[in-house]
C-alpha cells in the first residue's frame, strides 16, 4: 500500500521504517509532481518530476511501475530504471484514461532523450 508523505521530511521515516522490514531492498517514494525519491545502498537520492500538463493521474503509478520494473529486469541502471518510470508516469498523467495513458517504449526513450 502507498502512503502519502505530505511535507518533506516526513519521508525520512518512511523510509527508516520500511528499511527495518527489508533492509537490502531499493526504496522508491514517488512524489507526484515533486519527483521521487530512492533509497538506495549508494545512499538517499531525490529526482525532480519531468514538467508536463496533468490531465489525468489513474494511471500514473502503474505506469511508473510498470516501466521501473521492466528497466530494473532488464539489467539498466537503477538511476536509468527511475528516469525511465518517471518518464512514463509523466507521459501518462497528459492523457485521459488508464490503460489508454500508458505510453509506449519510443516515446518513454523520446522523453528521456529530449531532458
Amino acid at each position: 500500500a502507498g502512503t502519502n508523505v505530505a511535507v518533506d521530511g516526513e519521508w525520512t521515516e518512511v523510509i527508516e521504517g520500511l528499511r527495518g522490514r527489508a533492509p537490502e531492498a531499493d526504496i522508491v517514494l514517488t512524489l507526484g509532481r515533486d519527483g521521487l525519491i530512492h533509497a538506495g545502498h549508494d545512499g538517499v537520492t531525490r529526482m525532480a518530476a519531468y514538467d508536463v500538463q496533468a490531465v489525468d493521474e489513474t494511471a500514473a503509478g502503474d505506469a511508473f511501475i510498470g516501466f521501473l520494473m521492466a528497466a530494473v529486469i532488464g539489467d539498466e541502471t537503477m538511476a536509468q530504471a527511475l528516469r525511465m518510470g518517471s518518464a512514463a508516469g509523466a507521459l501518462a498523467v497528459t492523457r485521459a484514461g488508464a490503460a489508454s495513458s500508458i505510453p509506449s517504449l519510443a516515446e518513454v526513450q523520446r522523453l528521456i532523450g529530449g531532458s
